[in-house]
């Protein structure tokens, strides 16, 4: 048969590879991308002649006598909504031939909580189901079809994402679905929903019930607490085997990941002021990577008299520890760890690193490498896509230590004779650095107004893989340790400031110091994804640093640590390919060039939103720039990403922050991109209301005053 020629060249499509795009096709309210797919038969279908090409049936060629078995083929169009409106996303969800679209159903309903409710697809769910009903030129049988995909797909959405519609008190998307389901007589569909209203209940009523204040006593509960506080003394974490540690790091992760819930990762939320509310399993698990951060930190710095040699002894015991996290595929206590060995306070302590055995040192140069930033992170996304589904971590990809090999080689020996499998527990901030570059660089709309769907289906492709890492945390069968926990629980820990404070009094500062701290007054806060830097060793995304509760807004701290060196001491004029947000320093500090790098005529530019001059600064957001877009264009941008009002953009201006906390105010008129200056670790711009610079200039002379009357 002749092949269809490309619509953008003159050569002919090779559909033998699979579907192969065609072309896009514009209608109301939605465009469409159609592919071409090759079908190959045995027999010649009496349907393969009659075409049409605006239904899109098949299409094809063939001849032969009816009945004579040979080998024919034929082209299907499959068409593929690319944008449209909410009406026609929920029209897509069941096919032309009453065939239920399971790929796309499943990615709308992962995604669709960025651009609707759940009351807004739950209405237009039913109108289309009443519209098909009432729908005269479809055959009977084709609209039967239709209505019950329909009705699977409700069920579809309440049995995966029953939370969506656990809203109490009043319940009304479940009590609306309830009504639904009763008046079709869907007597199963029904009886589950009910059942589910009737659980949600109970739930907000357990929560929200005050028992009254009971007195109970009991001599055998009150015998059994002495005899666990005589015989079971709190644990010292050099008495504390490394194996359990690493064990039960490991069952507090796999236990997170699989509460996690995936669509919690979208839009930023968790990144949100709100974000206890809208997305807890994403705090959770940022909040657990704190904890162990902070106990690295805690644990080499608590004790200032100890000898240099001895504190040495416990950076190597951590180092043992994260190797053996690293045996166990969790790459989210294994970031926490070394980003701890390369916080700030840690990584000062010169004499301490001399004192670190040579093969430790090439041991954590190793477990450092895995989360280098170099060309996208590309050595841990290796170790996932190797060791995501496997058994055992992967002693071939672990890098030159021969020590780390023989290790792991070890340990998958003792596996396979004890018929242990284990998971993979990965760390979640590269799948949140992936998705806020897609939120970021692809719009939400179109220039039409009309819903992107490819962009929730590149969003959808990562929700995927996170689903199956947590399938894979099923194969851990680790229990939980209660004498670890409360020693973890209760491990004191120090904030950034008692922690420098620490380290100081350890090894004193030297004003020879490439890296000291630029400000100690501020609170752990963990950092953002930062984009396009130049130098590819810098990091793109700490996502858990540190956090704290308290504090609502993030800083962009952007430290990039350097590991010690073969022969002891930190080598810290050469930085290593990772991050660690554990305290702020100026980014003049940081070694290397520094540039951002301008591609493709667009880079991506951080914003925070200053209301006012007492008021910390809020969330940071990602914008993407282009080389055309001017003052005000930005501006609404700006106002848009934070969640206000377009119309507001003449009450802001735009202040690009540069080193050493200075910051250059953008022109009204000016052209952004090429505005912009580029002696900066990263783009960072900051959205002030214009009642901030007026308070600010009324400071400056007031100061002004001041110093001149002292003067007189």
């Amino acid at each position: 048969m002749n092949y269809p020629e490309s619509k953008d060249s003159k050569s002919p499509l090779n559909l033998d590879d699979g579907p192969v795009f065609w072309k896009a096709v514009k209608e109301k309210d939605a465009i469409y991308n159609v592919y071409l797919k090759r079908v190959r038969y045995h027999t010649l279908p009496d349907h393969l002649c009659g075409i049409d090409e605006v239904s899109g049936s098949r299409v094809g060629s063939g001849s032969g006598i009816k009945g004579v078995s040979q080998l024919a083929s034929e082209t299907l169009k499959i068409r593929s909504i690319k944008a449209g409106t909410l009406q026609r996303l929920i029209e897509c969800l069941v096919q032309v031939t009453g065939e239920l679209d399971s790929s796309y159903v499943n990615t709308f309903l992962a995604t669709y909580r960025s651009f609707a409710s759940t009351e807004q697809v739950l209405d237009a769910i039913i109108d289309r189901f009443r519209q098909l009903q009432e729908e005269r030129q479809m055959k009977d049988s084709l609209k039967q079809d239709h209505t019950k995909c329909l009705r699977s797909v409700l069920s579809m959405w309440l049995d995966t994402y029953s939370d969506d519609f656990k809203k109490p008190p009043h319940f009304t998307s479940l009590k609306k679905l309830i009504t639904f389901a009763s008046d079709v007589n869907d007597a199963d569909f029904t009886l589950r929903a009910k059942h589910r209203l009737e659980r949600f209940r109970k739930e907000f009523e357990m929560a929200n019930k005050v028992d009254p204040l009971l007195f109970h006593f009991c001599l055998c509960d009150e015998v059994d607490y002495v005899l666990q506080t005589e015989f079971c003394k709190p644990l010292e974490f050099h008495n504390i085997p490394n194996d359990t540690i690493a064990e039960q790091l490991t069952y507090i992760d796999a236990e997170l990941l699989k509460k996690l819930v995936p669509h919690h990762c979208l839009g930023s939320t968790w990144s949100r002021d709100r974000k206890s509310e809208e997305a807890p399993t994403i705090l959770a698990t940022v909040t657990q990577f704190n904890a162990v951060l902070f106990r690295v930190v805690t644990t080499i710095l608590k004790n200032p008299k100890l000898k240099k040699s001895q504190r040495a002894k416990v950076i190597v015991k951590w180092i043992d520890i994260a190797q053996k996290v690293r045996e166990l595929k969790n790459f989210s206590s294994l970031k926490a760890i070394i980003s701890g060995l390369q916080s700030n306070s840690v990584y000062r302590l010169r004499k301490t690193w001399d004192h670190i055995p040579k093969e430790h040192l090439h041991l954590y140069g190793e477990l450092s490498n895995i989360f280098s930033e170099e060309n996208n992170q590309i050595t841990q996304r290796e170790l996932l896509m190797k060791e995501g589904s496997a058994k055992f971590a992967d002693p071939g990809i672990v890098g030159k230590n021969a020590k780390q090999r023989r290790s792991l080689q070890k340990r998958k020996s003792a596996f396979i004779e004890n018929g242990i499998v284990t998971g993979t527990i990965p760390y979640l901030g590269t799948f949140l650095t992936d998705l806020t570059m897609i939120d970021t660089a692809i719009p939400d709309k179109t220039d039409q107004g009309l819903i992107n769907f490819e962009k929730k289906r590149k969003e959808f492709d990562i929700l995927v893989q996170i689903k199956l890492l947590q399938s894979a945390c099923n194969l851990y069968n680790i229990k939980e340790d209660p004498q670890f926990t409360r020693w973890f629980q209760g491990a004191k820990v120090y904030d950034e400031n008692e922690s420098y404070e620490l380290s100081c009094v350890i090894e004193a500062a030297q004003s020879q110091s490439p890296r000291t701290p630029k400000d100690k007054t501020g609170s752990f806060r963990h950092s953002f994804p930062s984009h396009n830097r130049k130098n590819s060793n810098e990091s793109m995304s700490s996502y858990g640093s540190s956090y704290n509760a308290d504090d609502t807004s993030v800083s962009s701290l952007n430290l990039t640590p350097s590991a010690p060196s073969a022969t002891g001491a930190p080598p810290f004029e050469k930085q290593m390919s990772h991050s660690s947000s554990y305290s702020s320093i100026n980014s003049s500090e940081v070694d290397g060039s520094s540039a951002q790098l301008k591609l493709n005529n667009s880079c991506i530019v951080k914003v925070k939103l200053v209301k006012s001059s007492q008021e910390e600064p809020s969330l940071y957001k990602s914008i993407l720039l282009g080389n055309g877009d001017h003052t005000s264009t930005v501006i609404k941008n700006c106002l848009s990403k934070h969640l206000l009002s377009e119309d507001l953009f003449n009450d802001f201006v735009i202040a690009q922050v540069l080193s050493g906390g200075r910051e250059f105010i953008i022109p009204d008129k000016a052209n952004v991109y090429y505005a912009l200056s580029s002696d900066c670790a990263e783009y960072v711009i900051a959205l002030k209301h214009k009642s901030t610079l007026q308070t600010l200039e009324s400071t400056k002379k007031s100061s002004k005053k001041g110093s001149k009357k002292e003067q007189i």
